[in-house]
C-alpha cells in the first residue's frame, strides 16, 4: 500500500497542470468573483460550485444551496459605493446639482447638458455630466468634485465608447 501511495505521489508531481489548464482555471475563476460578486447574483453560483460541495468553514452552510445563501447574504451585509441610493449619495454632496452643472458647462463652452448623475468612482463623491456640442458626435464627460467643486476630470467619448458604457452599466447592474 505504501508503494502505492509513493509511486501515485510521484506520478501526480511528473504530470504537472499545463499552462492552458491554468489559464482555463484563471479564466473560471475570474468569471466567478466578476458573476457572483461584481454584478451580484448569488443565484448563478450553480454554473461554478458543485452541488456536493463540502464546505469547511463551519460559519459556512453546507452544499451549493448553502453557499448561494451565504453569498446572498454576505451581498446584502456589503453595499457597494455603486448600489448606494442617489438620495443618499446627493444627500452627502456639499456642491448642489445647478453649482456643479455650471462648473461642468465652463468646461465645454457652447455645450449642453444630456445626461448627469451623481455617483462614487474610486472613492470620491462626483457629479458626472455628459455634455453635448451641436458641431460634434462626441460626448464630453465632465467629472465634478461634489465635496469641494473642483474639475475632477473631463473625457471625450466617441459614439462608440458611450455605448460601451451603456451596455457596461447595464451589465452591473
Amino acid at each position: 500500500m505504501r508503494t502505492l501511495i509513493l509511486v501515485l505521489l510521484i506520478l501526480a508531481g511528473a504530470f504537472p497542470a499545463s499552462a492552458a489548464d491554468l489559464e482555463a482555471n484563471k479564466r473560471l475563476y475570474r468569471d466567478l468573483i466578476d458573476t457572483l460578486v461584481n454584478k451580484r447574483q448569488p443565484d448563478a453560483a450553480d454554473r461554478f460550485i458543485a452541488e456536493g460541495l463540502i464546505e469547511h468553514n463551519p460559519n459556512i452552510p453546507q452544499g451549493l444551496a448553502g453557499r448561494k445563501r451565504f453569498l446572498a447574504a454576505l451581498l446584502a451585509g456589503c453595499a457597494s459605493e455603486r448600489h448606494a441610493s442617489k438620495a443618499e449619495l446627493e444627500s452627502q454632496a456639499k456642491i448642489s446639482r445647478d453649482d456643479a452643472e455650471r462648473i461642468a458647462l465652463q468646461q465645454v463652452p457652447g455645450g449642453t447638458v444630456k445626461e448627469a448623475e451623481i455617483e462614487k468612482e474610486h472613492g470620491k463623491l462626483i457629479w458626472s455630466f455628459d455634455i453635448a456640442t451641436s458641431d460634434s458626435k462626441d460626448i464630453t464627460e465632465v467629472a465634478i468634485d461634489a465635496l469641494n467643486g473642483q474639475v475632477a476630470g473631463v473625457e471625450k467619448e466617441t459614439p462608440e465608447q458611450q455605448a460601451k458604457e451603456k451596455k457596461d452599466d447595464k451589465e452591473k447592474d
